[in-house]
């Protein structure tokens, strides 16, 4: 007998994104289990920051479905979001932090 699966946190299926002509997620796909982290790289313009923010009600995907936690954020009002600590899935367990390119001598790298 094998392990039960690990629970999802973070899911896309098929996950498009456009902003005119430019498609900057193209059929984006992936599973995070709860308990793990997730921090896309890639350079500037690669969909990283519009692959963190379609799972919330920040920002649309063109196609495709994002989730966190099994929720959709899309599906729950604007309201409502706003009233969850963690943009929707109501858990508190996601969040996101972009880099400071600014780091303090006197502070370690994860002080920053």
């Amino acid at each position: 007998m094998g392990a039960a699966p690990e629970p999802i946190a973070i899911a896309a299926a098929e996950l498009s994104k456009r902003f005119d002509r430019f498609t900057v997620l193209d059929r984006l796909s992936l599973e995070v289990a709860r308990g793990r982290m997730f921090g896309p790289l890639g350079p500037n313009g690669a969909g990283k920051s519009t692959t963190i923010k379609i799972p919330t009600p920040l920002l649309d995907a063109t196609s495709g479905t994002a989730s966190i936690a099994g929720y959709v954020p899309q599906l729950i009002p604007a309201d409502a979001a706003l009233r969850y600590p963690s943009r929707g899935t109501g858990d508190g367990a996601t969040g996101r932090r972009f880099h400071n390119v600014r780091i303090p001598r006197h502070q370690s790298h994860s002080a920053n």
